[in-house]
């Protein structure tokens, strides 16, 4: 086994990149084989995967700024038929999460390939360090604090942390054996946000906080099966989607302010599934499928903001007056709301660096409702009413 470094000869990108900076809009598809998965809050370093050793192989690593002639750095050796994945980053850039799947599980660029072998977290002084835990469907890392000191997800089926590498399954009373949930975050006051599945049954709500001994529901409208995907580092912000009960699924956002806020991003009539969030909540990003959808394409990309709704990708890069890129789905978003990564298209990833939101005329701000995207609010104080704002996406 041998560990490769990459040059990556980015003149292949869409667009030429001149600095990674400024107003300017910039789309850059990387190489075939190498994917973003997720970017540190400063937008300086991204991570994921590529190819290495054959297409049965995959290989985690990262990339730093500038994107424009620089190079994929492998965090591991290439180990047959075995997809090994970068999939967190911590906020400061300085450890890496991920799982690892057998090659036999299907593809690579599946969400997830199949069930994990294992887990691991890197760093560049303790290098690669298994996970424990990490060997059923379903399992995952989750979310990582901003230090990379602790890991959250789901191990054997329960709710766990990882602590500088260190397992532990959330426990409260009446759950001996664990909960069937994913934890997501930890809060500065030391109690952990978490996601239970249905096999928890009723015993467990949908969203919850804990304290390691007891569970805090938190509030959810009666919208169906709620699957969390990632959350702030501070987890306050929750992001995913629910699938309704006739089946259609639906991205939101769950916000603890004053009064927790459950926001249903879109109302179209769309699959779509949010995927990540930026630091402070503001930005969330995913992919939909069109319906129906263009020739030869599945999903695309959306990013959405309270400001501007739930928009695709594709249409604000060329908005920008870049060519019209294939943006499958979007995975993270940095402190800066405007640098995002994820899946150009089957073959290869992608990283978007958006143009600034524009300032309203003062004359445009009462109208400016008019072009907001579709989006549904759930606030706690009203129970299930909703607010809709029409508009185009």
């Amino acid at each position: 086994m041998r560990v490769v470094r990459w040059a990556l000869v980015l003149g292949l990108a869409i667009a030429p990149i001149r600095a990674w900076s400024g107003s300017q809009p910039i789309y850059l598809a990387l190489p075939p084989g190498f994917f973003f998965l997720d970017v540190s809050a400063d937008g300086q370093r991204s991570v994921g995967w590529s190819y290495g050793g054959g297409p049965f192989a995959t290989v985690p690593g990262y990339w730093d700024v500038p994107y424009a002639n620089g190079m994929f750095v492998p965090i591991a050796a290439t180990v047959p038929d075995t997809y090994v994945k970068a999939e967190l980053v911590s906020g400061d850039g300085s450890t890496i999460a991920g799982e690892t799947y057998s090659s036999a599980s299907g593809s690579p660029i599946a969400i997830p390939p199949g069930p994990p072998t294992g887990g691991f977290r890197w760093d560049a002084i303790g290098g690669m360090t298994a996970l424990p835990g990490i060997v059923q469907a379903g399992d995952r890392v989750a979310g990582i604090s901003t230090d990379g000191a602790s890991i959250f997800g789901r191990a054997g089926g329960k709710a766990a942390r990882w602590d500088d590498g260190v397992l532990t399954i959330l426990t409260p009373a009446g759950h001996p054996d664990g909960i069937a949930a994913t934890l997501l975050a930890e809060r500065a006051d030391g109690r952990v946000i978490g996601n239970a599945e249905p096999a928890a049954n009723e015993s467990v709500p949908p969203l919850f906080l804990s304290n390691g001994t007891s569970l805090e529901p938190l509030f959810t409208p009666d919208v169906g099966a709620i699957t969390a995907t990632r959350a702030t580092p501070d987890g306050t912000v929750v992001v995913g989607f629910f699938a309704d009960p006739d089946g259609r699924i639906f991205p939101f956002r769950w916000r603890d302010t004053l009064v927790a806020e459950f926001t249903q991003l879109t109302t179209r009539t769309i699959r779509a599934r949010s995927f990540g969030v930026s630091p402070d909540g503001s930005v969330v990003v995913g992919a939909y499928d069109d319906v129906p959808p263009p020739p030869g394409r599945d999903f695309s990309a959306f990013v959405w903001k309270e400001s501007t709704g739930f928009r695709s990708l594709a249409d604000v890069i060329t908005a920008a007056g870049q060519l019209e890129p294939w943006v499958r789905a979007a995975r993270a978003v940095a402190s800066d709301d405007r640098t995002i990564v994820g899946d150009g298209d089957r073959t290869s990833g992608f990283v978007a660096l958006l143009p600034p939101d524009p300032v309203p005329e003062p004359s445009a701000v009462a109208a400016g409702a008019a072009a907001l995207a579709l989006w549904r609010r759930y606030p706690a104080q009203r129970g299930c009413a909703s607010d809709s704002a029409a508009g185009t996406s």
